[in-house]
């Protein structure tokens, strides 16, 4: 569960809801470090990887599959004495700069804007591109939907 603030209420408010007896071992939690495209990942022979490198997507908050393909253009930057910002970012700092783009204007959104972007993201159309495509890639995921359901262009608006 993600929240900005009073996450732990908020948790136990949900779990009472389920009107169910649980017992917890212990309560874990942390910030999430959404992307940061200005954080530097390579210093020497020093090296950030996945949260540390804030390689997460802002979107959704996962950063296992940006960690992993990170992980694999370090293995490669060091093999081959290439630099480590550089070739992580040339394959997926796009997506995650895009994906910050995307929050910056979902946290700019009324309730009753995200309530319009539900109902349009809820038309079978939508539905079928959103369950068929991944969200490592939302260029592509925004771009889809934008052809299919063009009222989602407003939205763009809150770039500005």
């Amino acid at each position: 569960m993600c929240s900005r603030e009073n996450s732990k209420e908020i948790f136990e408010k949900f779990i009472k809801s389920l009107n169910r007896k649980l017992k917890f071992i212990e309560y874990q939690s942390g910030l999430i470090p959404i992307y940061n495209p200005g954080l530097k990942s390579q210093e020497d022979n020093i090296f950030l990887l996945g949260d540390a490198a804030s390689q997460v997507k802002a979107t959704t908050y996962g950063g296992i599959i940006p960690g992993l393909i990170a992980a694999q253009k370090l293995k490669d930057s060091i093999a081959k004495n290439k630099n480590y910002d550089k070739l992580w970012k040339e394959t997926i700092g796009k997506e995650l700069n895009y994906s910050l783009r995307i929050r910056n204007i979902l946290n700019k959104f009324t309730h009753k804007e995200y309530n319009e972007l539900f109902e349009i993201l809820s038309k079978k159309r939508a539905k079928n591109i959103i369950e068929n495509l991944d969200r490592d890639h939302p260029s592509k995921l925004i771009l889809k939907l934008a052809i299919i359901q063009p009222r989602l262009l407003k939205f763009s608006l809150k770039l500005l």
